[in-house]
């Protein structure tokens, strides 16, 4: 049985993170695996955690195939356990690059087609978290000290334009569905579970 691959999108704050945990929860006993990205453990992951952090620059070309690669390097692996029959939760995805990237320069459509042309495998759903870039700032000032994405709240407005862009055009998925997540993570659960439990009647 072919196994899910199901995907969380959305800004810095918008409870990815959350909502992946609270997921596992509901799937245990269910063969799992998840990925996240940046990955923080690949070479490719460290540079981005290094550009993030203003440690170093790349030019908004170079972010984009780096995000790619980090990505990328992970897919022969996500087709064998998806051919296993796993579910396969993905933290961030190419989206996150074209949604990102395509904010600093990019030309949208150039991204698009970058990606497309790459035949990443396509999720069965895909989870975009909403909210406000302002909510975002002001969630994200309360937990850490803010990478060079969380702390520009301009960059966010475009970021989720893309986001929604990708959503009206339900590229590279099975489906997209926009969850309000500007409430208690417990509301948001409630929606996503039901579009988890009903993809996997599927």
């Amino acid at each position: 049985m072919q196994g899910k691959l199901i995907c969380l999108e959305g800004i810095d704050g918008s409870g990815k993170e959350t909502q992946l945990q609270l997921i596992l929860k509901m799937l245990k006993g269910r063969k799992v695996s998840v990925y996240k990205y940046p990955d923080a453990e690949s070479r490719f992951g460290k540079i981005i955690k290094e550009f993030l952090e203003r440690k170093m620059e790349l030019s908004p070309l170079s972010q984009f195939f780096v995000y790619m690669l980090d990505i990328a390097k992970d897919q022969k692996e996500i087709e064998r356990k998806l051919g296993e029959g796993e579910i396969v939760l993905l933290d961030r995805y190419v989206f996150s690059t074209i949604a990102y990237q395509c904010s600093k320069g990019i030309a949208f459509e150039k991204g698009v087609k970058m990606i497309e042309s790459m035949n990443f495998v396509k999720p069965d759903l895909v989870l975009l978290l909403d909210i406000l870039p302002d909510v975002s700032f002001e969630r994200k000032s309360r937990q850490k000290k803010m990478d060079r994405h969380e702390e520009d709240v301009g960059l966010l407005r475009k970021v989720r334009e893309n986001y929604l862009e990708l959503r009206d055009r339900k590229f590279l998925a099975g489906k997209w569905v926009k969850v309000d997540a500007d409430q208690k993570p417990k509301e948001v659960f409630e929606i996503v579970k039901g579009f988890i439990v009903q993809l996997l009647k599927e």
